[in-house]
């Protein structure tokens, strides 16, 4: 919240025309004073209309390697891909391509067929679906395995495919394998979008 309350602030500033100098540096003194108190790391950048007006990182990229921010730095938008994922899906429902009480079987042959003939669309998208949680497997945020490249059909094999936890939709558990999932079901038709990523298939759906 504070870190969000620090970006507004910002917003507020650049609102007011002010001599884009004497902007910079108000913005700037927030974002210094707001990653001192250890309430931001990141990279920041504001503009008006087409006029860049701030730009700087704060902070470190990797602390293993101690590589700083910058404002060119990528960052991983992890969970913010969830929504887009089940739009998606929604999508094709309504077309009539998925049905949220169809099963992970009826869409991926090749998923194992003894839990994907259980789990439903909609109860991969509610997180009542009893896959366990790729990021609670054994070793794999601290070792290697989290840092490897993987294929789609061998990443869901090893880690979005094991024993239920509970009986599909007696239960909430958030999971990061439900949304790989889906993904994958959506996957399944090429004409409408790629495996590439979900950016590439929100870009050529809205197309």
């Amino acid at each position: 919240m504070r870190v969000c309350w620090a970006a507004f602030l910002i917003v507020v500033l650049v609102t007011f025309p002010a001599p884009a100098q004497n902007t910079a540096a108000r913005i700037d003194r927030i974002m210094q004073a707001r990653f001192a108190g250890a309430d931001f790391s990141g990279a920041v950048l504001v503009a008006r209309e087409s006029q860049v007006l701030y730009e700087r990182g704060f902070g470190l990229a990797n602390r293993e390697w101690d590589i700083p921010n910058d404002p060119g730095t990528k960052f991983e938008i992890g969970s913010m891909t969830k929504p887009f994922t089940a739009l998606l899906i929604l999508q094709f429902v309504n077309e009539g391509k998925l049905k949220l009480d169809g099963h992970i079987s009826d869409y991926l042959p090749s998923y194992r067929q003894d839990t994907g003939s259980q789990v439903t669309i909609s109860q991969l998208l509610s997180h009542t679906s009893g896959i366990p949680n790729s990021l609670q497997s054994p070793g794999f945020l601290d070792g290697p395995a989290s840092r490897m490249r993987y294929g789609v059909k061998e990443f869901a094999r090893q880690y979005c495919s094991g024993d239920l936890r509970f009986e599909p939709g007696t239960k909430f558990e958030y999971s990061n394998s439900v949304t790989f999932s889906s993904a994958r079901c959506w996957n399944r038709f090429p004409e409408r979008c790629t495996s590439n990523s979900s950016e590439t298939a929100s870009s050529l759906r809205s197309g």
